[in-house]
């Protein structure tokens, strides 16, 4: 069965597979683009910013994508504590396995660390993010070069 359907599918298949180098050099293209500030991207930042109670408390969306984006690195973890877990019971040294759980914490522990001491000089940071300003079209245009670059090698590639 899944011949069957590889060989039905086989020609919707390589049209996809053909034109994704097209579209991942269109997108380079429009971050590009963003960076440098010609088009503007901010569809997905006006979602949480159309209501009236979200404008008084601006911090509400960094909230939200914070938690977005702490859920979701949750399950990215979770299978190499499991692994962990289980290698060490497998292993019968106690010393050993402690270290290693150690080891987890330490390593899992240090971002937050790291994000604290960032809330805390935020100030320094300020100062320091100045610089943005002149790194933004740099790195913008050098973006926009590779996504251009990209798209005229997929386009005038010959297969």
């Amino acid at each position: 069965t899944i011949i069957t359907v590889g060989i039905i599918l086989h020609d919707y298949y390589n049209i996809i597979v053909f034109n994704i180098p097209i579209f991942t050099s269109l997108t380079v293209i429009v971050i590009g683009l963003n960076l440098l500030s010609i088009i503007s991207c901010n569809s997905f930042s006006s979602i949480f910013l159309t209501s009236n109670t979200l404008d008084k408390h601006t911090n509400i969306p960094h909230f939200i994508l914070g938690f977005i984006l702490g859920l979701s690195s949750c399950s990215c973890s979770t299978p190499i504590l499991a692994s962990l877990i289980l290698w060490l019971y497998s292993n019968n040294s106690f010393f050993i396995g402690i270290i290693y759980i150690i080891f987890y914490i330490i390593g899992y522990i240090i971002p937050l660390i790291i994000l604290i001491n960032i809330a805390n000089n935020y100030n320094k940071i300020v100062k320091i993010s100045q610089l943005w300003n002149y790194f933004m079209p740099l790195s913008g245009s050098i973006v926009l070069g590779i996504g251009i670059f990209s798209l005229l090698e997929n386009l005038l590639y010959t297969y």
